[in-house]
């Protein structure tokens, strides 16, 4: 019985050789979206990062629930937005990037209503003391 031949693969395509390098390769990613959170950059890009935790927590659980990948539900680019224009409304809702009425109607009550809970919760730390 004859064997069949081999075939070489480049160094580190064999699957399970380099995954420490894969691993490294994500950690960096996740290093650099952490890093553009948090530095400061142009203000019209600055969102709340509190709140875009909030949001991709409700998409991890819609998610989950739904059985779905959470990109399917919206992406990070799109919570991100969310996160800044905190919209209130349908109008704004839908004005996001990302957004279009499939999804406003599946999920956008759930959104609307993690932002309108932040932004109160948010108000009420924020206020001001009147018994000074």
């Amino acid at each position: 019985m004859r064997r069949p031949k081999r075939h070489s693969l480049p160094e580190g395509s064999r699957t399970g050789t380099n995954r420490s390098a894969s691993r490294s390769a994500l950690s960096n990613t996740s290093r650099s979206i952490a890093s553009s959170l948090s530095s400061p950059g142009d203000s019209a890009d600055a969102f709340d990062t509190a709140l875009f935790d909030r949001l991709r927590q409700k998409r991890l659980d819609l998610a989950k629930a739904r059985g779905l990948p959470p990109y399917i539900i919206f992406s990070d680019a799109t919570l991100m937005a969310m996160a800044r224009e905190m919209p209130l409304s349908e109008d704004e809702f839908m004005a996001i990037n990302g957004v279009g009425q499939i999804k406003f109607e599946r999920y956008g009550k759930a959104f609307l209503g993690v932002i309108q809970d932040f932004l109160s919760k948010d108000a009420g730390e924020t206020g001001t003391d009147t018994d000074n």
